[in-house]
C-alpha cells in the first residue's frame, strides 16, 4: 500500500482505506452453522467486488470485517459515492435456502496524506474510526479525523488512571444519585458518583465515563 500511496502522490491523488464491518446479529450466528455463514460471507463480498474498480483490493481483514483500497482518486465525493452503493449492495435482502434476511454494516475510511502514508498507520486510524461509526444506528460510514485519535489516547489514558485507582483511597468523596423512572416516577435505582482525589489530572464529564 505504501507503493500505491507513493504512485498516487506522482498523479496528485491519494489512496483510501476502507474498513467495512459487518452487523451479523448473535441471533443469525446462533441459528446457522459456520459454513452457511461463510456463504453469506461469500455472496456479501461479491456484492462488494462489484462495486470496484480493477485495480482496487479487498481482502477479509477479520472474521466479519473487510478492507478496501482504493487506489488513486482525486475527489473525496467518489469515496462517499462508493460508501453509499457498498452499505445498500450490503443491506440488500439477502436470501439463503428459505430464509432472507438483510445485513447492516459500518464503513469506516481513512485517506492518506502528504504527511502520513504508512498503511499499518491508515489502518488503525481506520479502526479508532470504527467505535465513532459504531456508536451511531444503522448503517454508516465515516471518516477518521485527527480528534478521534485525541479521544481515543484520552479515552486510554482514563482507563489507565481508574485501573490504578479503583479499590484505593484515591477516589474520594462519595455521591449518591437517585434514578427516578420517567414513566412511573418512583425510584428505581441508585447512581454512584466518585470524584478523584489529587491522582486525577482533570476533570471528567459523565458522558465521558
Amino acid at each position: 500500500m505504501g507503493r500505491s500511496a507513493l504512485e498516487a502522490a506522482k498523479h496528485q491523488a491519494q489512496v483510501a482505506v476502507m474498513i467495512i464491518d459487518l452487523e451479523l446479529t448473535k441471533q443469525l450466528h446462533e441459528s446457522m452453522s459456520n459454513e452457511e455463514i461463510e456463504k453469506i460471507l461469500l455472496i456479501l463480498s461479491k456484492r462488494i467486488k462489484s462495486n470496484l474498480r480493477s485495480n482496487d483490493v479487498l481482502a477479509r481483514i477479520d472474521t466479519d470485517q473487510f478492507g478496501i483500497l482504493i487506489h488513486a482518486y482525486h475527489d473525496t465525493q467518489v469515496i462517499n459515492q462508493l460508501a453509499e452503493r457498498v452499505l445498500q449492495n450490503i443491506s440488500s435482502p439477502l436470501s439463503l435456502g428459505c430464509q432472507v434476511f438483510s445485513v447492516s454494516a459500518n464503513i469506516i475510511i481513512a485517506l492518506s496524506s502528504d504527511s502520513e502514508t504508512d498503511p499499518k498507520i491508515l489502518q488503525k486510524y481506520a479502526h479508532i474510526a470504527l467505535y465513532r461509526a459504531k456508536a451511531l444506528a444503522g448503517s454508516n460510514y465515516c471518516y477518521f479525523t485527527e480528534a478521534m485519535e485525541v479521544e481515543n489516547v484520552q479515552r486510554l489514558l482514563l482507563e489507565s488512571d481508574l485501573r490504578q485507582t479503583i479499590g484505593t483511597s484515591k477516589l474520594c468523596n462519595h455521591f449518591y444519585q437517585p434514578k427516578v423512572s420517567a414513566i412511573t416516577h418512583r425510584l428505581c435505582g441508585v447512581e454512584a458518583l466518585l470524584k478523584g482525589g489529587k491522582t486525577v489530572k482533570v476533570n471528567i464529564a459523565p458522558l465521558l465515563m
